[in-house]
Parts: structure tokens; C-alpha cells; sequence
């Protein structure tokens, strides 16, 4: 696993993720640590501009920087009502996305920044496997981490930071390049697997399995190529992952194998999730293209339904903020990242997509770190590729 970087933002946005866990911010935002960020920011720009960088305007940078646009419109649509914290990270992680990807990114940057990322993970997952905090108290099945004044995540919003890394991980345990070491890679596979299972999360789980799922289509096609005993590979592998689910199963405290396998759809979450989306649904009809502005969600929803709830959903959360042009953007985006790659075969990547799209459904992630470190990944990684035609996403990740 290599973090070395001749990039100092690349090391400082890789810092930031890895002391994530000191977060202390229930929906996992970027809270305390956005100092470290902001100095990414600052440090991709002063690099730009020092070295004299190449600046670089795809259509992913056009659509972030109209984004930024529909961002301020919120805020002025709000006014004098604005939610500065949503304000100030929506600016914040839309500079970030520009700034990282504004220039060209070495492959060398692209590795070592999912190498930081896997690493933030496994901190985060081995502290839910240690200390087993239990978010509702009182012998639950869903497990967390807790911060300081008792802060304690939310077990959705950190199972979706977690998922991502996890495919990354078994992408590197499977396919990995020249010198990695696998048994390293098992180790980190399981316990990131086992730290999202202990969340208690089921959309994150089946996000986890299909991405994974993604990247063992990627092992098929590249080891039936170059491989003449890929019979023998496909089996192995496939004990290999049949081994690794099976630790992951029978260390799984009967609370939450019974949630995921037994009465998974019958403990009325999902008929409140729903009436969350409808209640949000109802804001945006009566604010369909401004939208409510740069407001707290749970008093746009109370404006319209008079429920004080969230509307725990990405999707809506960004209609309800930006209004149509800033969902639409976000579409647009998003849409490009996933195409470019189901059409380039870059399944890996697909199911990255996926999962990012997956848990974005069922939790509010618009402001969150796992949401928004996937897009600069991704986008990092095809502006690569559209650079270096003879570069394969083997090499990168």
C-alpha cells in the first residue's frame, strides 16, 4: 500500500480521511477536519498557479462549477433563513472537487488517495469491532463509534463511507498489481466487511455485495484473457470469497443476522423511509424549481407538511436545497461518471457507482465526505484514462 505523494494536497485530503474518526459529527460531515481540507483547497490552487499547471475543463469541472453557482442562488432563495453550515459545506466540497481536478492527477496520486481511504476505513471498522458501541443503547444490533459528549454516528452514514473502500480493498486482494501483498488485503477485506455488516445497515450490505460483485466481473474477464489456468484461478477465488464470507457470518451477532436474513422488511423502517421520501416529494412540488434554498431540510419539509423530519434521501435533499438546475447538474454528473465507465468496461468502478448511488437513496448524503470523496475519486480516475488511452483502471486502483 503506497501513500507517497509528491502532491501536498493529494497527502492533506489523504490525511483528512484517515482521522475521519475524529470527526464528532452524527451524519459524518466533514465537522472538525474541514481545516484540513480547506488547506487542500488552498494547496491545489497555490501548486496551480506556482508551478504553472495546466488547467483542465471537462465537462465534470463545468457542471461542479455551475453547481457552485445554484449553490449561492440557495442561499440568496433562503435568505435571510440560510443554514450557514450547509452553506459553507456545500462551498466548501464543491471547491474541493474543482481544486483536485482541475489539473492532471498522476496515477501515482490516484493510488496512493484509495490507499488513504482504505486505511481511514479499517481505523473506523476496527473501532466498531473493539469497543462495539451500540447506537440505541440498551443490547441493540447496530453497532458505531462514539466521540467525545458521547456523540455517536449514525450507523447508515457510516456504513456508507464504509462500503466504498471495502470494494476498493477486494479489487486489491483479487487483481492486484505487481508487489501488493494479498494476505495483507484479505485481512483488510474481512474487516471492513465485518465492520459494515456490524453497522446493521442493510442497504449498505447489499451495496457492498453488488459492488463487490462488480469487481469479481472485472476478475473474470482480465484472468480468462491472460491467464491460461484461470479455471483453476475462478475456483480458488471463489473458495477464497466463500471462506471470507463465512468468517464474516458466524462472527455476526444474532441481532443483526436476524435484522439482515430473518425480518429484514418487517420492522416498519421502510414504511417510515417512505413517508420521509413523500413528505420531501410534497416540498418539492411546492417549490419545484428554486426549490426552498439553502435551508435546514427539516424545516423546509416543516414549511410545506408541518412534519419535522429529514427526507432522508440524497436525491430529494439536493432538489429540496438547489432546486431543479442544481439537481439536474447533479444528474448530469453523476449519469456521466457511471456511462463513461460502463461503456469503457470498467466494472470496478460501475459497482463503486452503484454503491455510492445505492446508499445515497436511503440516507441524506449531500453534504457528507463518503459521497463526495467517491465523485473526486472517480472523476480522478476516468480524467486519467481519457488522458492515457495505453493506462488500464488495473493500473490505477
Amino acid at each position: 500500500m503506497d501513500f507517497m505523494s509528491k502532491s501536498l494536497s493529494n497527502t492533506l485530503l489523504g490525511v483528512a480521511l484517515v482521522i475521519m474518526f475524529t470527526s464528532n459529527d452524527k451524519y459524518f460531515l466533514i465537522a472538525n477536519t474541514y481545516i484540513l481540507f480547506l488547506l487542500t483547497i488552498i494547496s491545489a490552487i497555490v501548486g496551480i498557479l506556482l508551478k504553472k499547471k495546466k488547467v483542465v475543463f471537462t465537462y465534470e469541472n463545468i457542471y461542479m462549477i455551475c453547481i457552485l453557482y445554484f449553490v449561492l442562488v440557495s442561499c440568496l432563495v433562503a435568505w435571510p433563513n440560510v443554514d450557514r453550515g450547509y452553506a459553507l459545506s456545500y462551498i466548501l466540497l464543491c471547491l474541493l472537487y474543482i481544486s483536485i481536478n482541475i489539473r492532471f492527477i498522476s496515477a501515482k496520486e490516484i493510488y496512493s488517495l484509495i490507499s488513504y481511504y482504505i486505511i481511514s476505513a479499517i481505523i473506523i471498522s476496527l473501532m466498531i469491532l473493539i469497543f462495539r458501541v451500540d447506537y440505541f443503547g440498551g443490547g441493540g444490533y447496530r453497532y458505531t463509534i462514539q466521540f467525545r459528549d458521547n456523540m455517536k454516528i449514525d450507523p447508515n452514514y457510516l456504513a456508507a463511507y464504509l462500503s466504498i473502500p471495502t470494494i476498493f480493498s477486494l479489487k486489491r486482494l483479487i487483481l492486484p498489481k505487481r508487489g501488493e501483498n494479498k494476505f495483507f488485503y484479505v485481512f483488510c477485506t474481512i474487516i471492513l466487511c465485518s465492520g459494515v455488516f456490524l453497522t446493521g445497515s442493510r442497504a449498505a450490505m447489499i451495496a457492498t455485495i453488488v459492488g463487490c460483485a462488480f469487481v469479481y466481473i472485472d476478475y473474470l474477464i482480465i484472468v480468462r484473457k491472460k491467464d491460461r489456468y484461470f479455471i483453476l484461478k475462478i475456483a480458488f477465488s471463489v473458495i477464497l470469497i466463500f471462506i471470507i464470507a463465512n468468517i464474516i457470518l458466524y462472527n455476526l451477532p444474532d441481532t443483526i443476522y436476524q435484522r439482515f436474513f430473518v425480518n429484514s422488511y418487517v420492522d416498519g423502517s421502510n414504511d417510515s423511509r417512505i413517508e420521509l421520501w413523500y413528505n420531501g416529494l410534497q416540498t418539492i412540488k411546492d417549490h419545484p424549481l428554486f426549490g426552498s434554498g439553502m435551508m435546514t431540510l427539516t424545516d423546509a419539509i416543516s414549511e410545506t407538511t408541518g412534519h419535522y423530519a429529514t427526507a432522508h434521501n440524497t436525491y430529494i435533499s439536493l432538489w429540496i436545497q438547489l432546486g431543479a438546475g442544481g439537481f439536474a447538474l447533479f444528474v448530469l454528473l453523476l449519469g456521466r461518471l457511471i456511462i463513461k465507465n460502463i461503456q469503457n468496461r470498467n466494472f470496478t468502478l460501475v459497482g463503486v457507482m452503484f454503491s455510492l448511488l445505492f446508499t445515497s437513496m436511503i440516507i441524506g448524503a449531500e453534504v457528507s465526505i463518503s459521497f463526495w470523496i467517491t465523485i473526486i475519486i472517480i472523476t480522478m480516475i476516468n480524467n486519467y484514462l481519457d488522458r492515457d488511452k495505453e493506462k488500464t483502471l488495473q493500473e490505477l486502483i
